[in-house]
């Protein structure tokens, strides 16, 4: 292969979704209770809006694409590695620091048939799992052997979230600037 890569990549669909900070609580609220229902108190514990939201997608998605249940699919999420490495970066430090995560694979039908509890804790397995030790091995490994990721690097039958961000709203009551606040937003993208 060449250094130049043509590629003939499948439609790409993105999607921007909207969710209010109520909903948001509630779906990480029934995820949690999901978790408690099977006697997992730590995963419950550690839910993160992200990891809700994130997972609700990719079950709603990979439902949405009709796949054999023995089809195998995970969710990748874009992950900030800033905070999870040993020392921190400075505020100074000019750039990011980014990383796709993903679940381990999974076939459809038991991603389905498990439920939403269960693939937050696989998000979660996933997140709890780059850390600092993990971070340098993936640079130590690409710099050994460096390559550019393109679209054959990525799960077809996958979903990749990359990243939750938070849009600044203002409001303003009587006349007055009453603040800021974030709206939580998704973005994503599916290869199929």
């Amino acid at each position: 292969m060449g250094l130049i890569e043509r590629l003939s990549p499948p439609p790409l669909r993105e999607r921007m979704l909207h969710f209010s900070g109520e909903s948001l609580a509630a779906l990480k609220e029934r995820a949690r209770q999901e978790l408690l229902a099977v006697g997992d108190a730590a995963r419950a514990a550690a839910v993160t809006r992200f990891q809700a939201l994130s997972s609700l997608v990719w079950c709603c998605i990979t439902r949405a694409r009709h796949l054999p249940p023995d089809q195998p699919t995970v969710c990748r999420a874009a992950i900030n590695n800033r905070s999870r490495l040993r020392p921190q970066l400075p505020p100074e430090y000019f750039g990011n620091t980014i990383y796709a995560i993903s679940t381990e694979a999974v076939r459809t039908g038991e991603l389905l048939e498990r439920g939403h509890g269960w693939a937050v804790a696989a998000v979660g397995r996933a997140v709890a799992a780059h850390t600092d030790v993990d971070i340098r091995a993936h640079v130590t490994a690409w710099t050994a052997k460096p390559v550019v990721y393109t679209l054959r690097y990525f799960d077809p039958n996958g979903v990749a979230v990359p990243g939750l961000g938070r849009r600044r709203r203002h409001r303003r009551r009587a006349g007055a600037h009453a603040g800021a606040h974030a709206q939580p937003q998704i973005w994503i993208s599916t290869a199929s």
